[in-house]
Parts: C-alpha cells; sequence; structure tokens
C-alpha cells in the first residue's frame, strides 16, 4: 500500500484546517509556508498541495513546476473572493492542464473577460486580502473534498479526480461544481507546442474504406451529443460556453448555436448547426465553432519562420500564385492590409503540397484568418483571408476531402456571379430525401420563393445555388443565397438550402432598422465593408435586378436525376482514400497545385478529429467586403469557356464588378 505523507504548502486558516483533518484520516502532513523550507527535498512525499487563504495564480504555478521537476502529483487548493477553488491535479509525465492553463480558460469563457483578466494578471504579483473569512464548519467542508481527492490519488482512481478539472467551492453556501477543461496547447508554462518542421507538414495518405458506398461521413463513437459536450461544452472551462436553439426566429428548420469566447477582447465566434433535428444540429454546431477555433491561429506547431518570399523563394511557394488583392484596391475605402511585395518580411508555416508530394512554405496570414497579438515580430497582414477551405473529419483524408468540396463550392459560385452565367434550374420532384420537397414546400406556403441552380463546373462535383426571394414590395429581407457542394447532390442542396431558411428569418428582424444604409450600398459598392454588409446590400429590392441573369429565356430546368445522372446510375467506390486522392487529382490537373494545413490541435484529438486547410492555386477563394475581393481574370475566363465554349470576358473590366451576394 502507498504510504500517506503529503506537504502542504501555504500558510493561513485554510491550510491549518486542512492538515489537521487529513490528518485525523491518518495521513502524515508536513506543513510550510513556502517551498525555502523544502530544501529542495520532496523524496519524503507522496503529492503536493498549495492551500492557501489568498489566490496567488505566479506562487501556484511556482509550486506546481517544483513539484513537477521532482515528479511529484500536485494539487492547488486556494480561496478566490466568496469562491474555494480546489484543483487541477497535475501529474509528472502526463499531458494534462496546469494551473496555468486552468486560469487561461476561466478568464477566455468569463463573461467579463477584461476584468478578470486584469484580476489574474494582478494576482500573479500580489495577493488578495478581499476573501471571505473562512469558518471552521466551511473549512471542514472543504478540506473534505480534499482528503477524497487525496485517497482516490492513494487508490490509482484517475478517473474521478480533478484531472483537467477545477472543483469551484462557494464559502456562503458550501455548494459546488466541478468544471472540466483541456489543456491549453498555447500554455507558456506546459510548453506543448513543437516547433514548425517539414516533417510535421507532411501528410501520409492511409487506406480508408467507407461503411457504405454513398457515406462520405466515417465513423467515429467519439462523436455522439454527450461525449462532445463533457469534452467541449462549460460555462466557467470550456472552449464552448454556451449552447441555445433558436427556435423563435428560424420557422423551418432546427437551429441550434455555440458560442466560443474568443482570447481577445469581447469577441465570440458562433458555430451554427442546422440539420433535420435538434440532436444533429447542436452536435454539427459544436464541430463548426471546433473547426473555426483551430483555423484562428495554429495551435498544432509553433510558427519558427520568419522573412520574405525574396528571402525563402528556395523553399516558399509564392503568395502571389494564390490570388492577391490588385494594387488598384490599396486606396480604396476601408482596405486595411500592408501593400504585398516580395521583400515583406511575415512569419512563414510549413504545408503540403499535392503536386510535389513535399513540405513548402506558406505565408501565415493567409492560413491563420485571426491570429492572436505577437509583440516579438510584425505580422505584416497583406491579404483577407477567411475560413474558405477549412473542413473537419473523423480522419486527415475527410477532413482534405471536405475542405476541398468547399472550396469547390465558392469557387463554382463566384464563377457563375462573376460571369453571370445562365444556370439550369433543378427540380425535386424526384428527389430521393423527400424532407428537402417538405422544406421547400413549407417555405412556398408561406409566400416565398426558392430557386435551385446547378452551378457544377469542371471538377464534376455537384454544386448548387440556392436563392431565396420575399416577393413582397415592403419586403425586409428581398433575397438570400448561398451555396453547397457534395458527390451526392442532394446533400449539396440541403447544406445550401438549411443555411438560407434559417438565415433568412433571422435577418428579417436585423435589417428592419438598416433599410438607410442597404440602400446607401445600392449606390455605391464601397460601402460593402465586412460579410453582414453582402447580405444586407441584396436584401434591398432595389438589388433584385442583379439576378437578372438567372431567369432569363436561355434558363432551362431539370430533374435532379437528369441534372446529376452520374450519382443516381453509378456506384461510388467503397475505397474513401481512392476517392479523394481522384478528386485531388482531378482539381490539381484543371487548375494547379493543391496545398494541404494540418491545424489538428490537441484538443480535437481528443475527439479522433482531424482538421485541415485546403488552398486551391487557380480557384477563386471567398472573401467579404468588396475592398478585398480577390479576382483570377484567367479561372473567369477558364470558367466561361467551360460553359460557353468562347470567351466574351476579356479585360476585369467585363468581370460583374457588383459585390456578390454569398453571406
Amino acid at each position: 500500500m502507498m504510504k500517506k505523507c503529503v506537504v502542504v504548502i501555504g500558510e493561513g486558516f485554510f491550510a491549518k484546517e486542512t492538515k489537521s483533518f487529513l490528518e485525523k484520516k491518518k495521513i502524515e502532513v508536513f506543513q510550510v509556508n513556502s517551498i525555502s523550507e523544502l530544501n529542495n527535498d520532496l523524496s519524503s512525499f507522496n503529492a503536493v498541495l498549495s492551500c492557501s487563504d489568498e489566490k496567488n495564480i505566479k506562487e501556484d504555478i511556482f509550486i506546481q513546476q517544483f513539484a513537477v521537476e521532482y515528479k511529484k502529483p500536485f494539487l492547488r487548493c486556494t480561496i478566490d473572493m466568496e469562491k474555494i477553488l480546489i484543483g487541477p491535479w497535475v501529474i509528472p509525465e502526463e499531458n494534462v492542464g496546469c494551473v496555468s492553463c486552468c486560469e487561461q480558460r476561466f478568464v477566455v469563457a468569463h463573461p467579463q473577460k477584461e476584468i478578470l483578466r486584469r484580476k489574474s494578471e494582478e494576482f500573479l504579483e500580489i495577493k488578495n486580502e478581499n476573501n471571505l473569512k473562512m469558518d471552521s464548519v466551511t473549512g471542514l467542508f472543504f478540506a473534505t473534498i480534499i482528503h477524497n481527492q487525496l485517497e482516490l490519488y492513494f487508490q490509482g482512481q484517475k478517473k474521478d479526480m480533478l484531472i483537467n478539472a477545477v472543483y469551484v467551492g462557494n464559502q456562503e453556501n458550501s455548494h459546488g461544481e466541478r468544471h472540466s477543461f483541456l489543456q491549453n496547447p498555447l500554455c507558456a508554462t506546459c510548453n506543448l507546442l513543437p516547433g514548425d518542421s517539414p516533417e510535421l507538414a507532411t501528410i501520409n495518405f492511409k487506406e480508408i474504406y467507407k461503411s457504405e458506398e454513398r457515406t462520405y461521413r466515417l465513423d467515429n463513437p467519439l462523436l455522439n451529443l454527450e461525449k462532445l459536450r463533457n469534452l467541449y461544452v462549460d460555462y466557467r472551462t470550456g472552449l464552448i460556453t454556451h449552447i441555445y436553439r433558436n427556435q423563435i426566429k428560424t420557422r423551418w428548420m432546427p437551429f441550434v448555436v455555440s458560442e466560443m469566447p474568443l482570447f481577445e477582447g469581447d469577441v465570440i465566434e458562433y458555430g451554427s448547426g442546422r440539420t433535420y433535428n435538434f440532436y444533429d444540429s447542436e452536435k454539427s454546431s459544436i464541430l463548426e465553432a471546433l473547426e473555426r477555433y483551430v483555423g484562428m491561429h495554429p495551435r498544432r506547431t509553433k510558427t519558427v519562420i520568419h522573412g520574405s518570399y525574396k528571402q525563402l523563394k528556395d523553399k516558399a511557394f509564392d503568395p502571389k500564385r494564390l490570388t492577391l488583392h490588385d494594387k488598384s484596391q490599396y486606396e480604396e475605402p476601408g482596405y486595411g492590409y500592408i501593400p504585398y511585395s516580395d521583400d515583406l518580411e511575415y512569419n512563414w508555416c510549413w504545408v503540403y503540397s499535392w503536386k510535389e508530394k513535399a513540405p513548402v512554405l506558406l505565408p501565415e496570414t493567409m492560413i491563420y484568418y485571426r491570429l492572436l497579438n505577437d509583440n516579438s515580430k510584425p505580422r505584416n497582414r497583406f491579404v483577407y483571408e477567411t475560413s474558405n477551405g477549412c473542413a473537419l473529419g473523423n480522419s486527415i483524408e475527410e477532413a482534405i476531402f471536405y475542405g476541398l468540396l468547399e472550396v469547390i463550392e465558392r469557387d463554382a459560385f463566384l464563377v457563375s456571379w462573376y460571369t453571370k452565367r445562365p444556370l439550369t434550374r433543378i427540380n425535386l420532384e424526384d428527389v430521393e430525401d423527400k424532407n428537402l420537397l417538405i422544406i421547400t414546400e413549407l417555405i412556398e406556403a408561406e409566400g416565398y420563393d426558392i430557386h435551385i441552380f446547378d452551378t457544377t463546373m469542371e471538377t464534376g462535383i455537384p454544386s448548387v445555388w440556392v436563392m431565396m426571394i420575399n416577393p413582397k414590395e415592403n419586403a425586409p429581407v428581398k433575397t438570400y443565397s448561398a451555396a453547397g457542394a457534395h458527390p451526392n447532390p442532394e446533400k449539396a442542396i440541403l447544406g445550401a438550402l438549411v443555411e438560407v431558411t434559417t438565415s433568412f428569418a433571422i435577418y428579417e428582424e436585423v435589417f428592419l432598422k438598416d433599410r438607410e444604409k442597404a440602400a446607401e450600398m445600392v449606390s455605391d459598392s464601397g460601402k460593402v465593408q465586412v460579410m453582414d454588409d453582402h447580405v444586407l446590400l441584396y436584401s434591398h429590392p432595389e438589388t433584385l435586378e442583379r439576378f437578372s441573369f438567372l431567369f432569363t429565356e436561355e434558363s432551362k430546368t431539370k430533374n435532379i436525376r437528369e441534372c446529376y445522372k452520374s450519382w443516381y446510375e453509378e456506384e461510388p467506390s467503397m475505397n474513401f482514400t481512392k476517392e479523394v486522392k481522384h478528386l485531388l487529382n482531378v482539381v490539381s490537373d484543371t487548375f494547379g497545385d493543391i496545398l494541404i494545413v494540418n491545424q489538428t490541435s490537441s484538443e480535437l484529438e481528443k475527439s479522433n478529429l482531424k482538421a485541415v486547410k485546403v488552398f486551391v492555386e487557380g480557384m477563386l477563394t471567398m472573401s467579404f467586403g468588396h475592398q478585398y475581393r480577390r479576382i483570377n481574370l484567367k479561372r473567369i475566363q477558364q470558367g466561361e469557356n467551360f460553359f460557353r465554349q468562347a470567351v466574351t470576358i476579356q479585360t476585369m473590366d467585363d468581370v460583374n464588378s457588383d459585390p456578390h451576394p454569398f453571406p
């Protein structure tokens, strides 16, 4: 049996009460006021506790590091104003969240994070003298919890220990809750991240088979809602702090939103889930939030290379090959980036080139769209980037596949818009998934029009543009557009349809007060500055005529089975990896190189998830704010030649100059 001997480091009432109670429970306790009294010797103790009446994060981290250095488990116990904090346990040689990870999660999740951050920073240096004074009954209660934690450790019952968790108790009523958190890959104390390298960027494909021919999501038993909630959702310490059903504003589809607060400022990122039921919608909203989390800032490796393209061009991918902003845009209202030159210095990350089958360098600011502040080196962002091409998967192959689908979807939409391409309208009468008919009929019964257009281009992947119109003269939102792409055309339509139906109702309320602003955008495209402005612009009735190219005498209508014969008549391969590689080859042969960034963080690994961002040279990428458009004339001409067998667009003056209507 393990010897029960612990050291309690700290002074005050809480430490004395804890020592007294533990001794009554036959645990040998040695109490000191500070580490210096131990003479750098922890050999006699099984565990180390910090126990203080006054929260001091800096001191707790110092004791934690001291314990870990001597390979002793550490448990933080402290009073924080009216609260008692017990945990986390930090176990040497195990990748578990530490005190610093816990405090960072506290700060980010807090609704007044700037206040808590300042308070936490002060606690790094000074002690708090405004705590409630603990009485003996309260002290006994929380000492009991500490004892229980120690007994769990002595008995090897790690499952119920406060590992990656903290107990938050209330002194006034002795109530408390366990709050789980994930180790922070950016934690300076844990120092987890390896330096970015070619080896870590290399993608090694594995042979993977589908469960069914027409299923493109692989099985993952960890992706049930309960497990996702337990891992990622907690109002005090979770990546996601709040989930709600948006039932009032959305009439046609179950719509669930996951709120994910970001570290800097009061910004909240949202993950949206739109499916046929609330269970899957909630799961989808969590996964979308996670996808955005890893797409904003590197959390898999530490960026280590800084320089210019001119300095690094022997191993770097030329960013100009991915279509940057035209120099004429630099002077447009709202343009906020540094003009690009080959001499501009910035951070670079290793990514995988599909054509070269080798790692290359790509600018960090093109990969991550919301980088945290870094005072050591200037970011020098020179191009607008979004989550375009970001995707999660149950394998790296699946993530790449869905990242490619998003790039294909948006390229097809933008080519259609910039060329004013006449599109074939899709009739859903012979659709397999009758829910699609039910949704469209519900919407049309309320007086709205739904139009589904085929935008499929060179890759052959079914791509669609779904457009909803309110025919009323005083409509608060006149039109709303969305796009989708998937080997199964019905999945492509569903993806766009649920976006349109859930968003339309929300914007009808939001835009009631913004009609004047929308009118200004109609006459001045330069006022379309951010993502929501694109939606607001096309909510205005006067913009309906901009879609006239979709409703001409040339426009055709086809049944879905006629439009996508190959899907309904041919059996896809069971070999998923073979299908992914085939699509990669089709895209790269048609357009150019494909760059793949592995963005999988340790938090995602807990659910066996992978994350990537995919770039395709030569395809159009989505941007928001008209001043940040990224138009590749060669691609537009290539697209026009594909569907017209002729090129009428010779210069940029021939390109549709109106801001795109993509949300």
